[in-house]
């Protein structure tokens, strides 16, 4: 008997040893895994928000300039949390964080250019400007948004 029991602890070792080696693999793994979860259901919440900001064009421009508005800023705060890049203030706005990203090379100028144009419909939307607003330009920055988004990362 303890002759059977020697010959299979190589076999328990190695068996130990894979199973020890999954697990180890797992936990390197697991941050990556966690941090697909968090992305696809930022993602989810985006579309969703944005979905709601497409509805109020219908009730009120400002509002779904509004929603648009800050579903690009907070994706701009993650992409710049992604890249590594420092923002100065504590509650940046849009343009706060547009400028750094570009100047990091996160996108090139002409993506920069839309995101500040984008920003200047939203100022119309949440300040009280010398004009309101179009539905046009509210159209534009939800879907503006939407494709930003849907591109840099």
């Amino acid at each position: 008997m303890t002759s059977t029991i020697f010959h299979s602890q190589p076999v328990i070792t190695s068996k130990f040893a894979s199973q020890f080696s999954l697990l180890k693999s797992l936990s390197t793994r697991i941050d990556s895994v966690l941090s697909d979860v968090k992305g696809s259901l930022f993602v989810e919440l985006q579309d969703q928000e944005l979905k709601v900001a497409s509805q109020l064009v219908e009730v009120n421009l400002r509002a779904a300039g509004a929603v648009a508005g800050v579903v690009l800023e907070g994706h701009l705060q993650r992409v710049a949390v992604n890249h590594g890049v420092s923002i100065s203030k504590r509650n940046p706005t849009i343009s706060d964080l547009n400028d750094p990203l570009k100047a990091d090379g996160v996108y090139d100028i002409p993506t920069w250019r839309k995101i500040q144009h984008l920003t200047d419909i939203r100022n119309y939307c949440d300040h009280k400007k010398e004009r309101e607003p179009t539905e046009d330009e509210v159209k534009e920055l939800i879907a503006g948004t939407d494709a930003i988004i849907k591109t840099i990362f």
